[in-house]
């Protein structure tokens, strides 16, 4: 059984270890075909206590609508909290992001063969630039739309190796399923 260790979300901070609003989760909706050994269905919905405040640092993304198709080379920004670099443990005390570029079905599946499902996770990065371990979970956003969710990848930033993304498009009837959205 995976156990969860969940840190209180601090919405609305650029630092991990104050400010912000501290909301609970009170319940997480894994997705039901979510499989460890493949990363397929690398998805879940977390249930908050309490409603968050909207203001000018904590604001709602929209959902892509079901036909939303990622053009490669379209520019996404990703954020959180995770290590800079995969050779430390030391995950950031501050919010850092980085925009990057999605990029093309067939880049991916040549970087990570039949680990790579273009059906249901999409790529993005650059040469130098990704998310990281401790950034899992985390936003990959294209303007004002969640576009994905940091799911794997191989290292962090490695020439031909990009960041692999959980592609939203793909799970919108699992979030319409737990939140009638």
């Amino acid at each position: 059984m995976l156990s969860l260790q969940l840190t209180p979300p601090q919405s609305g901070s650029s630092n991990k270890e104050s400010g912000g609003q501290i909301v609970y989760v009170k319940k997480v909706y894994g997705h039901p075909d979510f499989k460890f050994t493949t990363r397929d269905n690398d998805f879940a919905i977390l249930e908050l206590k309490d409603s968050l405040e909207f203001g000018s640092k904590v604001s709602p993304v929209s959902l892509p609508s079901s036909d939303t198709v990622w053009e490669p080379g379209t520019s996404a920004f990703v954020s959180g909290f995770g290590v800079i670099d995969d050779e430390e443990d030391t995950e950031s005390t501050v919010l850092r992001g980085v925009t990057l570029q999605i990029l093309d079905d067939a880049e991916c599946t040549k970087a990570y063969g039949e680990e790579y499902t273009n059906s249901t996770m999409m790529c993005a990065g650059e040469d130098g630039k990704d998310s990281c371990q401790g950034d899992s979970g985390g936003p990959l956003v294209v303007g004002d739309v969640l576009a994905g969710v940091v799911s794997w990848g191989e290292g962090c930033a490695k020439t031909n190796y990009p960041g692999v993304y959980t592609n939203v498009v793909a799970y919108l009837d699992f979030i319409k399923e737990i939140t009638g959205i």
